[in-house]
């Protein structure tokens, strides 16, 4: 299979390997609860593990310090050779 969807209710280090180990070319998550921030770490992270990420971050519900909403990420197979595309080049 080329395609895997996840819903991240926590990232960690559990979800973090089991994504590594997948033998697919794309993966597309929703909820991962991460800020842009937070997720630059664990990009860095999967892209040692052969994955470019691309991520929209969580917004802050302001409900408590720590709680979010939202985020989503795409990663792909680093030899797919996928780039983020420009919002300008898809507007109307």
């Amino acid at each position: 299979m080329v395609f895997w969807h996840a819903n991240i209710t926590t990232w960690g280090p559990k979800a973090e390997g089991y994504i590594s180990g997948l033998d697919k070319h794309v993966v597309m998550l929703c909820e991962t609860h991460l800020t842009c921030e937070l997720f630059q770490d664990v990009g860095r992270r999967m892209g040692t593990c052969g994955w470019d990420s691309f991520h929209q971050g969580a917004v802050l519900t302001g409900r408590s310090d720590a709680g979010t909403h939202g985020g989503q990420a795409i990663l792909t197979r680093k030899k797919c050779h996928a780039l983020p595309l420009d919002e300008l080049m898809i507007s109307s």
